[in-house]
C-alpha cells in the first residue's frame, strides 16, 4: 500500500490497541469510508496532523501512505 492516496469520508479516530488486538499497544487510527467501503488506517503518526488540520468525523480527507517502516506508517492528511 505504499504511496497509496485513499480519499473518503473520516468516521472514526482516535487510540486504540494496534489492529484492534487487545495483546497490543495503544496506538492512533483513522478510519475512512471510500466507494468500497470503510478501511482503518493506524499509526502514530496520523494523530498530529489530524489536530492541526482541525478535522472532524465527517470530513472529506485524502491520505497518503508514505510506506515508512512495516508496523509505523507515516501519512499526509489534505
Amino acid at each position: 500500500m505504499s504511496n497509496q492516496i485513499v480519499q473518503g469520508t473520516l468516521t472514526a479516530f482516535g487510540h486504540a490497541p494496534y489492529k484492534d488486538d487487545e495483546k497490543n499497544q495503544a496506538s492512533f487510527y483513522v478510519e475512512i469510508e471510500t466507494a468500497t467501503g470503510k478501511n482503518k488506517f493506524w499509526g502514530l503518526g496520523l494523530e498530529q496532523p489530524l489536530k492541526s488540520n482541525n478535522l472532524s468525523v465527517g470530513d472529506n480527507i485524502a491520505l497518503l501512505d508514505k510506506g515508512f517502516g512495516t508496523s509505523v506508517n507515516h501519512y499526509v492528511l489534505n
